[in-house]
């Protein structure tokens, strides 16, 4: 079934090439809202962590930027409203 907003896709690509990029475990990502990234100085902060301690993980440039892409993509698609929502529940529109 394909998505109302055409996002589910590269929803997708995000989620695996930030699991490929970083190491996270498999349900950390799927739990970062857009306050979690920070696209500026290319850090996540993973707050509900397997030991409880908010972990910050560095970005690497091209991962950085690929987020960048991602958050301007679904900014233009979502109008905003698609900002605070996290990648597990983005993967099911």
């Amino acid at each position: 079934m394909p998505s109302a907003t055409g996002l589910r896709p590269h929803t997708f690509a995000t989620l695996f090439g930030l699991y490929v990029a970083t190491g996270l475990r498999a349900n950390e990502p799927l739990r970062l809202d857009r306050d979690d990234v920070d696209l500026v100085n290319g850090v996540l902060t993973v707050r509900d962590t397997k030991f409880g301690k908010p972990l910050h993980v560095p970005l690497h440039p091209s991962t950085q930027r690929a987020l960048q892409r991602d958050a301007a993509r679904r900014d233009r698609s979502c109008h905003g409203s698609g900002a605070q929502q996290s990648l597990q529940r983005l993967a099911q529109v």
